[in-house]
């Protein structure tokens, strides 16, 4: 039987897999979104994130060509619970502060604006990808 890892790596780099240069394309729009998203809840005075970090197949650098190139990028979002606190003090519900990044992340430049989703805000870009911002 012939040994057909190669060709069969090959393939996956050349025509499955993202490019880099598209990766490093797409990782730089989820920093400038990153930046963006500090700038709107610092503006809001809204709690400050911990962390902030890439999340799925981007991570995993498993990310494949699509179709479409409509490509989903997790880009995650991280606060101290005792930061996320509601109007009457208690705990602050994941949808409240999924809103909160929704409002932070706005942006008059943007064709189609953020949208808030059961899990995450999702960002478009006109370029094929979209990042969403689990919270």
């Amino acid at each position: 039987m012939r040994d057909c890892d190669l060709q069969v790596a090959k393939y996956q780099r050349d025509e499955v897999r993202l490019p880099n240069e598209a990766r490093k394309d797409i990782f730089a729009r989820a920093k400038t979104n990153r930046k963006r998203l500090k700038d709107g809840l610092a503006a809001n005075e809204d709690p400050t994130p911990i962390g902030q970090r890439t999340q799925g197949s981007y991570a995993m650098r498993t990310m494949i060509v699509e179709n479409d190139e409509d490509y989903d990028v997790d880009d995650g979002v991280y606060f101290k619970k005792e930061d996320l606190l509601g109007p009457k003090g208690g705990d602050k519900t994941p949808l409240a502060a999924r809103e909160m990044v929704w409002d932070a992340l706005q942006d008059d430049r943007f064709n189609t604006p953020p949208e808030v989703l059961k899990n995450c805000v999702r960002v478009y870009y006109n370029e094929g990808y979209h990042i969403d911002v689990p919270v």
